[in-house]
């Protein structure tokens, strides 16, 4: 009787493996998602901090050498890859920045979160 036991038990594992592996995956997705959300915040500060003088971060009227960030995010053209090497590399008229890495991976964060498709 206890050897039947213990086969059922070797038998479930599969079943009881899938279901871990499943709340492993939602809860790794979840924690991307959070993770997202701060690269996202984190970006608007900086883009507060550091852009809005000519680019239009937020609301308001931006100036016409600098495009809005919800153009650049509405843009095909500049994919992630995209804004990552402008950012990364000082460039007229924008004023060197010396952005870390993490800078620029919040500051993409935000401009992609502005994307209409989103």
């Amino acid at each position: 009787m206890i050897r039947r036991k213990v086969v059922a038990v070797r038998r479930g594992q599969p079943e009881a493996m899938r279901w871990f592996v499943v709340a492993l995956l939602a809860l790794a997705g979840q924690a991307g998602a959070q993770g997202m959300e701060q690269r996202v915040a984190q970006g608007r500060t900086a883009a507060e901090r550091w852009c809005q003088e000519c680019h239009l971060v937020g609301g308001g009227v931006a100036s016409d050498a600098a495009p809005a960030f919800a153009a650049l995010a509405a843009n095909p053209d500049k994919s992630e890859g995209v804004l990552r090497a402008f950012l990364a590399e000082p460039h007229a008229p924008m004023p060197p920045l010396s952005l870390t890495r993490q800078d620029i991976d919040n500051l993409v964060a935000y401009i992609r979160s502005l994307a209409p498709n989103r």
